[in-house]
């Protein structure tokens, strides 16, 4: 917490995240009948432990460059794909999204 309360700390500091929070690479291929993903991911990826890294905020949400971390934006577009969302309802959210 000492970082998040420093000034500007969202621009020049980093910050722990589970580099792992999406269980899959093929995330776009698990079932995702079921509201928890990790229900709905394959069984070999369950067992995926935590892998903590240290990020800036922009690379929490939008990936990082030359990493296997997608980011939460990519994560969220790939549900939305998925699960049907319409046009109207995609812009809304990406609206949202570019706020951020």
């Amino acid at each position: 917490m000492r970082r998040a309360h420093k000034r500007n700390a969202i621009l020049n500091e980093k910050f722990w995240f589970n580099a792992n929070f999406v269980q899959s690479k093929c995330c776009d291929l698990s079932v995702t009948k079921e509201s928890d993903y990790l229900k709905s991911a394959p069984a070999d990826d369950q067992k995926k432990p935590p892998r903590y890294e240290e990020f800036y905020i922009t690379e929490i949400l939008a990936g990082k460059e030359g990493s296997d971390f997608c980011g939460l934006f990519p994560v969220i577009c790939k549900f939305m794909n998925l699960k049907g969302y319409t046009m109207e309802q995609k812009l809304e959210i990406s609206h949202m999204m570019q706020f951020l």
